[in-house]
């Protein structure tokens, strides 16, 4: 299971499933006692709101909480249907649940992370940016120049699948040196600019706000993209989200690394693809090639699990079929 950062939020999300499937609404209602106190209203009040009035639109103090809980929910429903994680993946903000799921956090302290990191990070909305680059990193690196120490490079997400970060001014010069040198550049619809040197003012008080967390043994394998190692789970301290915020988000390393120790299907946790189409294009790279298959889709939530139940078989995952439908609303 790989579980993305921010991007696949939507109005409305997660809400037919949670009309239809009682352990993704119990699931919810859990991440909604555990997120209130931090969130100040109800979950459910951000995920109902109509599109015209939504905070899902851009604000990172309610988009991240969000699909936290969706992510969570999501892969209890889905280990519900007997799909059991052989390993577990997160990208930036979706290591949160990723240590959740994989029992390293507890939801109360996996609600606190998520919240505090997203509050944090509001503070220097307006001053950097991010794009995505058709670009190798190593030849992206090159290209930062004398810009280096404002613009770093954010995310590996493919072979050819890089995100550069940084404050807004040096930002767009590496982007149009980029584009001269014919690459695609594409903006990310964000105003800060996590895993870069913006973020370093934010960590001090991350760490002092993450003090007391008690982070356990993991119950599953956890890569993490920080570090690339599998984590024993107790060492998700403060210091390491406060890592996970500034260091480079490592995903093509970690999840080529798992395909080549015999992983051959990578599910995406999230309420609509972020990264599939992404490592759909890496497996292709790989002498070990993997499938990706997203679990849920904008507007589509139910079609999506049939669709996503459907290539899981073809894939040869094993399903407890007997569960489907067994713990459905009327």
């Amino acid at each position: 299971m790989v579980f993305p950062g921010q991007g696949g939020q939507w109005p409305g999300m997660g809400l037919a499933l949670a009309r239809r499937e009682a352990v993704f609404r119990d699931a919810l209602e859990a991440c909604d006692a555990a997120l209130r106190p931090l969130l100040g209203a109800p979950l459910w009040d951000l995920l109902e709101a109509p599109a015209t009035a939504s905070r899902l639109t851009g604000d990172v103090t309610a988009i991240q909480p969000a699909i936290f809980a969706v992510q969570v929910a999501l892969a209890a429903l889905w280990r519900s249907w007997g799909v059991e994680p052989a390993a577990l993946v997160g990208h930036s903000m979706g290591e949160i649940a990723a240590a959740q799921v994989a029992g390293a956090l507890s939801l109360v302290d996996a609600a606190r992370v998520v919240g505090v990191r997203s509050r944090l990070v509001r503070l220097v909305r307006g001053r950097g940016g991010m794009a995505v680059v058709d670009w190798p990193a190593d030849e992206v690196e090159a290209a930062l120049g004398g810009d280096a120490g404002q613009v770093s490079i954010a995310a590996i997400n493919g072979p050819r699948s890089t995100v550069l970060s940084g404050a807004s001014g040096p930002l767009e010069r590496v982007a149009g040196r980029l584009e001269r040198a014919g690459a695609f550049v594409r903006a990310v619809k964000v105003d800060y600019a996590s895993h870069s040197p913006e973020m370093d003012p934010l960590l001090p008080a991350l760490e002092r706000a993450l003090e007391g967390l008690a982070p356990a043994a993991a119950a599953l394998p956890l890569r993490s993209t920080v570090t690339l190692r599998d984590v024993d789970g107790r060492d998700l301290d403060a210091a390491y989200w406060a890592r996970n915020l500034r260091a480079p988000v490592r995903l093509w390393d970690a999840v080529a690394a798992l395909a080549a120790e015999g992983h051959g299907v990578f599910l995406e946790v999230s309420p609509h693809p972020v990264l599939t189409p992404v490592l759909a294009a890496g497996a292709a790279t790989l002498a070990r090639p993997f499938v990706a298959i997203p679990l849920m889709r904008r507007d589509a939530e139910r079609m999506a699990a049939a669709e996503a139940l459907g290539a899981l078989h073809c894939a040869g995952a094993a399903l407890a079929w007997e569960r489907l439908g067994a713990g459905e609303s009327a």
